[in-house]
């Protein structure tokens, strides 16, 4: 957003991601490390970016909402492609971010988190009923127990990025490719990307974000508007479940930070 408002050039590269990558940690390591070091100029240099191909049918598990799948770790393909993916990819990055002044993380959660109940006795869905639309809302809890638990770790340390969160609202996206109703509904209730990206947008680039802040649509139940600060649900804020995902998490993902 920043090179482009300021005319900065850009310099694309285009990736093609194996079938089996299905955000697994090996993968996070390889693109951490690997002989290209994508992940290097994306965090430390602003006229930098990356094009992500995948081939076609392979987001489909996200997107259909009718397959009950795993990542290549063995998770939960929606709590281990939402949550513990990106809880792994930000522990690799914390040393960069931690040296980088100015640093910031936004966490891109949804409305649907308020729909969310984690059993952290199954968050692999082992040993219950497979539901699809939980297992996201699920996943969209996590981001938000990330997200506040992450803000208080690194506290009032100078050297850290500033955490924040966000949602799109409703907006229409492939998301809801095969999901009936709800993409018969996008044409009365939803709003576009270019709207739905502005809380992520204001998140990340808003000079008096606070850590832990969330940010959303203005409008009714936060399906429409313009970006402000709006609350997530008294789930979310408990600091004891928040700590119970972190431990799990450390504890699938080999990850401490």
């Amino acid at each position: 957003a920043r090179a482009l408002a300021t005319g900065m050039p850009l310099i694309r590269h285009t990736v093609l991601v194996d079938p089996a990558w299905e955000g697994s940690l090996e993968a996070h390591r390889q693109w951490m490390i690997g002989p290209d070091l994508l992940f290097a100029p994306v965090v430390s240099q602003g006229e930098t970016t990356v094009e992500v191909a995948f081939p076609e049918g392979q987001w489909e598990h996200l997107i259909s909402g009718t397959v009950e799948n795993a990542t290549a770790d063995g998770f939960e393909i929606q709590m281990g492609t939402n949550h513990l993916g990106h809880f792994a990819l930000t522990g690799r990055l914390m040393p960069l971010l931690k040296k980088t002044a100015g640093s910031r993380l936004v966490v891109v959660s949804s409305v649907g988190h308020k729909m969310g109940n984690i059993d952290f006795s199954d968050l692999n869905w082992e040993t219950r009923k497979y539901k699809t639309n939980n297992a996201y809302f699920d996943s969209k809890l996590a981001n938000l127990y990330f997200t506040y638990e992450l803000a208080r770790r690194l506290g009032e340390n100078g050297n850290s990025p500033v955490v924040t969160a966000a949602h799109p609202g409703w907006t229409r996206t492939e998301l809801q490719r095969h999901s009936g109703l709800i993409s018969f509904l996008n044409n009365f209730f939803s709003q576009g990307v270019d709207m739905g990206a502005l809380p992520t947008l204001r998140a990340g680039f808003d000079d008096a974000v606070e850590p832990g802040d969330y940010f959303g649509p203005s409008g009714f139940m936060e399906m429409q508007g313009d970006p402000v600060k709006v609350p997530s649900n008294a789930r979310s804020h408990s600091a004891e479940a928040a700590r119970q995902l972190w431990k799990r998490s450390e504890e699938l993902t080999g990850i401490k930070y």
